[in-house]
């Protein structure tokens, strides 16, 4: 590696602070990054404890209270954002999103209006029973 690019390597470790200081919690490591790709959560959430000093344990608890979500909101990819920045987020990347996905659903045969339909079905359930898991719904 040249000089250049090991000064580029070292730099970015310290920027994504994986080396050097830790950020104080797994949110705050979240919110430096702005969003962590989480398709495999468990390894995400590793990541965020290499970058906060926090144990998996802890970073767990910090995602059970809702510190951070994991969300659809960059691509059909999961990520982990603060619950903050999710509303901007989805606001400048729903356009996108829905664009990609317009194919799928004319694919699958869904409308606007029985997208709008099952939406309602899934809000309500969790309405009037609390947090559901995907099966759940």
């Amino acid at each position: 590696m040249g000089p250049v690019k090991a000064v580029l390597a070292a730099h970015r470790l310290r920027a994504q602070r994986i080396v050097g200081e830790p950020l104080e919690s797994p949110a705050a490591a979240v919110g430096h990054l702005g969003a962590v790709q989480s398709q495999l959560h468990e390894m995400s959430l590793w990541a965020l404890g290499r970058r906060s000093g926090a144990s998996l344990t802890e970073v767990t608890a910090a995602f059970d209270r809702g510190d951070f979500v994991r969300t659809h909101v960059l691509r059909p990819t999961w990520h982990h954002v603060l619950p903050l920045d999710l509303i901007d987020l989805l606001e400048l990347t729903a356009p996108r999103i829905r664009q990609l996905m317009s194919s799928n659903n004319r694919r699958d045969g869904l409308t606007p209006e029985s997208i709008r339909a099952q939406a309602d079905l899934a809000i309500d359930a969790i309405r009037s029973t609390g947090p559901l898991t995907r099966p759940e719904v």
